[in-house]
């Protein structure tokens, strides 16, 4: 392999981890200024201040609409429309807007209040948005697979440094975003085999508690046919445990039985 792709694939690496923690932290941030990981899909939520111009529109949009609209261009261009869902729909707004989230000082709470939503002093603020900028063109030539130079590099290595010392517990945020990849994996491992359970009128309570720990983590929507096994399975919690149940929860099985041919093999 040679130098230039070395520094590349270096590069890369940085970047990589660079927009994956920030995006983490703002969702993070976020999570806990609103008290719930809901504000992603409040049209009148945090996002809603930021102004976004669609096509040669006159009409007013916002980062919400933004997010909408690349979730489906993605989708148009490949995509499959119900697992995009489950990708956090910050990921899909560009990393030059994400600039603009973490330096704006217009957030407020329900009742109309002022509130900083990223706990970071002014000095590290102008650090973090400073050196957002001066990646920017870096960034657009490792995306277009264009050789950085050395300097380049040590740019993104430095920057990388920056924003790990100034926002607490970065790393873990790195993780955060495989940890929620592999959560999914598990929760799509997990509900077909509970749902088989369910078909053989089984105790379910320790994979149910297992599920419901794990979503609890996780700020995604699952595709529909995940949801709607989510509901039956909820229902099945209450009615296994409840005396005389045993005809409801039968005819909860066949009132379902297109969606357990789904996961039942």
């Amino acid at each position: 392999m040679s130098v230039e792709i070395d520094y590349n694939v270096s590069g890369y690496q940085s970047l990589l981890e660079i927009e994956i923690g920030l995006r983490e932290y703002i969702i993070d941030s976020f999570n806990k200024a609103y008290g719930s990981a809901k504000w992603i899909d409040d049209s009148n939520g945090p996002l809603s201040i930021f102004p976004y111009k669609k096509n040669k529109s006159d009409e007013k949009f916002t980062f919400y609409q933004k997010i909408l609209d690349l979730r489906e261009s993605a989708v148009n261009t490949g995509w499959n429309i119900e697992q995009s869902k489950e990708i956090h729909g910050l990921y899909f707004l560009l990393f030059t807007d994400l600039r603009f989230i973490i330096e704006s000082k217009k957030y407020r709470n329900n009742k109309g209040e002022k509130m900083d939503v990223f706990q970071l002093n002014d000095r590290q603020m102008k650090a973090i948005i400073n050196g957002m900028e001066a990646i920017f063109p870096i960034r657009n030539k490792l995306a277009h697979s264009v050789f950085i130079s050395t300097k380049e590099l040590k740019i993104l290595q430095n920057y990388h440094g920056t924003v790990s010392s100034m926002i607490d517990n970065f790393n873990f945020f790195i993780e955060k975003s495989i940890k929620r990849e592999n959560g999914i994996k598990y929760i799509k491992t997990l509900i077909p085999q509970i749902i088989s359970m369910i078909h053989k009128n089984e105790d379910i309570i320790e994979n149910y508690n297992n599920l419901r720990s794990t979503i609890n983590l996780l700020d995604i929507e699952l595709e529909v046919d995940y949801i709607s096994a989510l509901k039956i399975i909820e229902e099945y919690s209450r009615l296994k445990y409840t005396k005389g149940s045993s005809v409801q929860i039968r005819n909860l099985i066949e009132d379902n039985v297109d969606l357990f041919n789904k996961f039942v093999k």
